[in-house]
């Protein structure tokens, strides 16, 4: 059931709020509507796209973006509990001033953690059980997989926090660990020094993936040989436009293109692409 909730008149004029996309700001203020006097909700994004945005049709596909970005400002946190996902947006309760609150039906994030550690001592607890039962096991060892908490410790040391992102890091830490046959720990000293390659060589890249998170996501983190590498003179592109200019003018014909190129790309993409060459009109 919906709910009466208020706007500061400082709202716009925040600084979190204005790096949002238009997009990103409305969904911000609509989930005010639909959380608990906690500040939590249900998190599956086509559920939240039928309430908040019933007569439009291209919500389901968008929605997923802004929820993205608002988990990137720190404006909402999204978990998992049992399977199921949720959302709390972290600054409700300094905004909103409510008189005999209703306590959550929902799970908060700290059940999230408990889920996690659960599920962590059950699968240690079931390895361990194996020799006990079989008797002496001499000789086998198997190569640890890597858990939420490696995930954790990885992405905080990296700047990835939405619980979201940590769980499609430690899906791609598994997959990488067991293709490769490496540890946990070999698997987080692999992935940090990538990322602190790609950190040296982004001011040489033609655009950036925008965030770690993105980076990681790509497919291409590991494979240096196909990030994009800036091409002519210092010039910035985006994909889709290469070129070798050969003369001044041409050159800046070609970087003009690819400026306009670049403002017709989804606003998403701008963000997290800023241009880096000239402006023109």
């Amino acid at each position: 059931m919906g709910r009466i909730r208020t706007i500061k008149p400082e709202y716009p004029q925040t600084e979190t709020v204005g790096r949002l996309s238009r997009e990103a700001r409305l969904l911000d203020l609509l989930l005010k509507t639909v959380v608990d006097d906690e500040g939590r909700a249900r998190g599956a994004s086509r559920m939240l796209a039928s309430l908040l945005y019933p007569y439009d049709l291209d919500a389901p596909e968008l929605i997923e973006g802004w929820l993205q970005e608002l988990e990137c400002s720190g404006r909402v946190l999204r978990y998992t509990v049992e399977g199921s996902t949720y959302l709390v947006v972290t600054n409700f309760l300094e905004d909103e001033k409510i008189d005999r609150p209703s306590r959550s039906k929902l799970p908060s994030p700290a059940n999230a953690l408990e889920d996690s550690t659960k599920a962590r001592e059950h699968s240690l607890g079931t390895k361990d059980q194996g020799p006990k039962d079989q008797g002496e096991d001499h000789g086998v060892f198997e190569i640890p997989v890597p858990d939420s908490a490696d995930a954790r410790i990885l992405c905080e040391s990296i700047g990835i926090f939405p619980i979201r992102q940590q769980e499609e890091v430690l899906r791609l830490m598994r997959t990488y660990a067991e293709a490769n046959g490496l540890t946990p720990e070999q698997t987080i000293s692999k992935i940090r020094a990538r990322c602190s390659e790609y950190d040296r060589e982004a001011s040489q890249l033609d655009w950036t993936f925008g965030s770690r998170h993105n980076f990681l996501m790509s497919g291409k983190w590991d494979d240096p040989a196909t990030w994009p590498r800036a091409q002519g003179r210092g010039c910035r592109s985006v994909p889709g436009i290469s070129f070798t200019p050969t003369s001044e003018a041409e050159a800046e014909a070609e970087e003009r293109e690819s400026y306009l190129r670049w403002q017709s790309m989804p606003e998403r993409f701008r963000l997290a692409n800023p241009w880096k060459g000239r402006v023109f009109a």
